[in-house]
């Protein structure tokens, strides 16, 4: 009876544990968002817009370092490894934790883009990297802005990046 007991009480204990650990899994941010959704993620299109104003781009603008550090805190909160770096005058260079899937890669870059323009009023090419700890980091993609009659298009085939491959 003992031994009853006392396995009993171990497959109680493991089974507490494991729900707790759902609960507390189920609770962390979802990272499969839909992507209209990110506009909500602080701090929002519209706070940056609102903090930095609109306007085109000038020669050592302070704007540029609020708007980087404005969209790398908007990922970092959301648990997601992304550093925004703006080179003037059109290529934004987004860098991302090696782990994160190329579709969340691709959902924030297409956000990150979108805030460029509307900030600064112009499109932007995003030359989009994966980071690495102890190694180099490598191009996996590149957004081409929409043009005239043409779409923006997103492509992770070095084939057809219109800037160095790096």
């Amino acid at each position: 009876m003992a031994e009853l007991r006392h396995g009993v009480g171990w497959a109680a204990l493991l089974g507490t544990l494991g729900a707790l650990m759902i609960a507390g899994l189920a609770r962390l941010p979802r990272f499969d968002a839909d992507p209209s959704g990110m506009d909500g993620w602080e701090p929002t299109s519209a706070e940056v817009v609102r903090n930095l104003g609109v306007g085109p781009l000038a020669d050592g603008d302070e704007r540029i370092r609020t708007f980087c550090e404005m969209l790398t805190k908007r990922y970092r909160t959301r648990l997601l490894a992304v550093r925004v770096i703006v080179h003037p005058p059109n290529v934004i260079e987004l860098r991302c934790g090696a782990n994160m899937t190329r579709w969340m890669m691709a959902r924030v870059t297409v956000q990150v883009e979108r805030d460029a323009v509307r900030v600064f009023g112009r499109p932007f090419r995003v030359d989009v990297y994966e980071t690495y700890v102890a190694a180099p980091r490598r191009k996996v993609a590149e957004l081409i802005p929409a043009q005239p009659g043409r779409r923006a298009r997103l492509s992770f085939d070095p084939q057809q990046w219109v800037g160095p491959a790096e």
